[in-house]
């Protein structure tokens, strides 16, 4: 499932993409499947009220979520202005 999510994002947005986008949203899409799935876990170890791999998910979340809003709230790098040579200029 989650690889048709992301599919759908890259070509429904790839304009407003940079490069790592989709392996941000992967950071997240897939812990958080993880996430629901280790209530189904009886063995699980536990962290407080919350199985170690749901902390751990929740860690790598954050962070992908904390990623993508700071490279998305940058300002796009200014592209480098075009040397004129001797064999542009004529």
């Amino acid at each position: 499932m989650s690889f048709v999510i992301l599919l759908y994002v890259a070509r429904r947005y790839h304009d407003r993409l940079r490069t790592g986008d989709v392996f941000l949203l992967y950071c997240i899409l897939y812990p958080l499947g993880r996430f629901f799935v280790e209530f189904q876990r009886p063995d699980a170890w536990m962290m407080g009220p919350l199985a170690a791999a749901q902390v751990f998910s929740l860690l790598i979340i954050a962070a992908a979520v904390g990623l993508l809003i700071y490279r998305h709230r940058r300002a796009p790098a200014a592209p480098e202005p075009e040397q004129v040579t001797a064999e542009t200029a004529e």
